[in-house]
């Protein structure tokens, strides 16, 4: 219920799922997939279909990290309480 995700890409998800007899939704935070949170971040940059295969470099760079294993650790701000 607290999302960023435009109502519209919101709506799109819910028909798409209606087409599975199953199926799991789960949250991962974005360090846990870099490549899903730099390629939504360039679809919102830069909005439209890719097309011819043509991936964004900074998604590309982020798929090659993956393949090589390299892990993001997810930082936490430290609220002060005073």
């Amino acid at each position: 219920t607290q999302t960023r995700i435009p109502l519209s890409i919101q709506q799109e998800i819910r028909a798409l799922l209606k087409h599975f007899s199953t199926y799991q939704l789960q949250h991962i935070y974005r360090e846990g997939n870099q490549v899903a949170h730099v390629l939504c971040k360039e679809a919102y940059r830069r909005p439209g279909v890719w097309k011819s295969g043509i991936v964004p470099h900074a998604v590309w760079e982020k798929a090659l990290e993956d393949m090589h294993g390299v892990a993001h650790e997810r930082i936490c701000k430290k609220k002060q309480l005073w």
